[in-house]
């Protein structure tokens, strides 16, 4: 891909040198880097931002928005859409999950299978050359400028007033060089942490504890992170650049508190709702600077998270094998045109968001190593995404006249009137899934990824007797499974008693005719 820019760059300067047009070096790269992405069909984007939620319940972030709570990710999704992400590659924790979508890699290949800070923890980093800041500066150098504005301590910090381990302090991005892989980058230890700093004190998530004169943890608030994150993206609307920011206050309020009152309640706790506002805040802070800037048509503005949140909690094995709440995250992006073609019902990767964003900003993916391939430890973009796992049925049970529904199976008798529910595993939410009865066929009435219901399925238009029920289901990229259940009785469960009658009856009457 760089010889075709250069290629094209040379190209253009000499018409420009013929026509006497004035214009700079590095417009003219921007220029031939949309050409190629036009040409190729990958979306191009001068800027992105991505700012990731710490423990984000998919389900409310979605109703909080979809209610006008969360009015900053609302207008981010104005022109966008909301996509399904899953954590497939390794547990949900917060850790692995950061190193996984600022590489686009799972931890066979970036190297952070768990959290790295804390006592006892290991204090490794990402792989060197694999994160989207040294992507970006690989291949653009100083044309992109780059950021990360993090909640909490990213190098060791004055701990002396903190009354928390001194080893709570993340080594994740230990490889990444400040000041040359990133411009610019601002976490816990960019403060003094001296009681009575005026600074520190601003930007505190706890509140500092006067009885011992410490702070309680070194962790920043997402208003403080986003004006700092404003600030600086308003000194670069004239360049391209990378906003990176992760903020805190959602995993600890649902570890605090709960995400809801109780484990089965449907009601959020108050401080729950309120750490997502305050993210939201953060979102608005940052998209205000490049509204008035009047670039958000070049910048792909990202919102998401590391991992869900269940009640107090979000430890478990990746997507399917534990609790999904906690392995689905719903992410937010500005523009349509990185979605997959499929549509939304298609969900993605958490490993597929480095691979979308690098290479919506010019980078050619086909020179990176290792590749991005879309299989159990890479991503690859989401316009890319495919699927050739065909669905899996695990069973089905019958429901009739309001009873508990029981298995289905070779010589059921379900009667006329009956519901069907479908115990499924597949990728997609939803998928085209059929049941065929004597050639009539009955659609679905919904699909999951984790079962399929058909409600009063009447088959009463069809002659009694043994039927075969034949079950298809075709997800989004046409893969197709089959079951078929045999010999079952459709006749209705009244004529199957008069039946039964007769037959005992019939019985009686021949053993008392044997019996004369």
């Amino acid at each position: 891909m760089k010889k075709r820019i250069f290629i094209s760059v040379m190209i253009l300067m000499i018409f420009i040198a013929s026509s006497g047009l004035k214009i700079t070096a590095n417009e003219l790269i921007l220029e031939s880097i949309s050409v190629i992405n036009e040409e190729q069909d990958i979306p191009y984007f001068d800027n992105v931002v991505l700012i990731t939620w710490d423990g984000t319940n998919s389900e409310w972030f979605k109703r909080l928005i979809d209610n006008g709570t969360l009015v900053n990710s609302q207008r981010v999704l104005e022109n966008g859409y909301q996509q399904l992400v899953r954590v497939t590659s390794h547990i949900t924790s917060t850790d692995p999950g950061l190193a996984t979508l600022e590489t686009g890699y799972g931890p066979e290949i970036q190297g952070i299978f768990s959290n790295q800070f804390g006592a006892g923890s290991e204090k490794l980093s990402i792989s060197d050359g694999l994160s989207t800041f040294e992507r970006l500066e690989d291949n653009f150098g100083t044309e992109i400028q780059t950021s990360m504005f993090f909640s909490w301590a990213t190098n060791s910090f004055n701990g002396t007033y903190i009354n928390q381990d001194p080893d709570m302090w993340d080594s994740i991005y230990g490889n990444i060089e400040r000041g040359k892989e990133v411009d610019y980058w601002f976490a816990s230890e960019n403060l003094t942490w001296v009681p009575g700093d005026t600074e520190t004190l601003s930007a505190i998530l706890n509140p500092f504890a006067e009885s011992i004169n410490m702070y309680r943890t070194p962790l920043l608030k997402a208003e403080y992170l986003g004006n700092k994150a404003a600030a600086w993206v308003t000194n670069h609307t004239n360049e391209r650049f990378y906003l990176r920011m992760h903020l805190t206050e959602p995993d600890q309020a649902g570890h605090g508190f709960g995400v809801t009152q109780t484990e089965w309640s449907d009601a959020i706790t108050p401080e729950y709702m309120q750490s997502l506002v305050d993210c939201d805040l953060a979102v608005g802070s940052v998209y205000d600077v490049l509204e008035s800037a009047g670039v958000l048509d070049k910048t792909l503005f990202i919102i998401g998270s590391d991992h869900g949140m269940y009640y107090r909690g979000h430890d478990a094995s990746s997507w399917p094998a534990d609790n999904w709440v906690k392995s689905e995250t719903t992410f937010v992006f500005s523009n349509t045109s990185v979605q997959n073609p499929l549509g939304s019902n298609v969900p993605i990767n958490q490993k597929d968001i480095a691979p979308t964003i690098v290479a919506a900003m010019g980078v050619d993916l086909s020179s990176l190593s290792p590749a991005y391939v879309g299989d159990d430890d890479t991503g690859i973009p989401i316009w890319e995404l495919s699927d050739n796992q065909s669905p899996t049925i695990n069973s089905i049970s019958y429901q009739r006249n309001d009873e508990d529904y029981q298995l289905l199976s070779d010589g059921s008798r379900i009667g006329k009137l009956f519901n069907l529910s479908m115990s499924v595993l597949e990728w997609c939410t939803v998928y085209d899934a059929t049941l065929e009865i004597d050639g009539i066929v009955f659609d679905a009435n919904s699909t999951s990824s984790k079962s399929v219901r058909w409600y009063n399925v009447d088959t009463s238009s069809l002659s009694g007797g043994s039927k075969t029920l034949l079950f298809t289901l075709t997800d989004a990229f046409g893969n197709t499974a089959t079951l078929e259940v045999n010999n079952v009785k459709t006749a209705p469960i009244s004529m199957w008693i008069s039946i039964t009658g007769l037959l005992v009856l019939g019985s009686i009457i021949y053993i008392r005719k044997r019996n004369k």
